[in-house]
């Protein structure tokens, strides 16, 4: 028997944790940047719904700084994220940056992925 699409147009049930990379990909036009743009145009669309972190969001900006992006791109990508509909993102706590470390020691993990748990 042959597989055969839901024919879903509506959103997903599923909320996607998204990794700053996907953004990254497209704000510093890296290899795999329509592959993210394509995932990320579902994200603004509500067709996918997903979750990053404050954290996340930030790191991204630092990177994008890194990388030589001024103001005025960090201040586009970030109203950028006003306008995905599939898009949340979580303000983090003291406490919770407190309990990644718990997770790095049971887990092996560093502090970005533990904080995305």
């Amino acid at each position: 028997m042959k597989p055969r699409g839901s024919g879903r147009k509506g959103p997903l049930n599923t909320v996607m944790l998204l990794d700053s990379n996907v953004f990254l990909e497209v704000e510093l036009a890296e290899q795999h940047a329509e592959a993210c743009k394509h995932l990320l145009s579902k994200v603004r669309d509500g067709v996918i719904k997903s979750a990053i972190t404050d954290f996340h969001v930030d790191s991204i900006v630092v990177v994008m700084e890194n990388y030589g992006k001024d103001w005025r791109d960090i201040a586009l990508f970030l109203a950028s994220l006003l306008r995905y509909k599939g898009l949340t993102v979580y303000s983090m706590s003291l406490g919770s940056r407190i309990r990644a470390t718990s997770l790095m020691k049971n887990y092996g993990l560093d502090f970005d992925n533990a904080f995305a748990v």
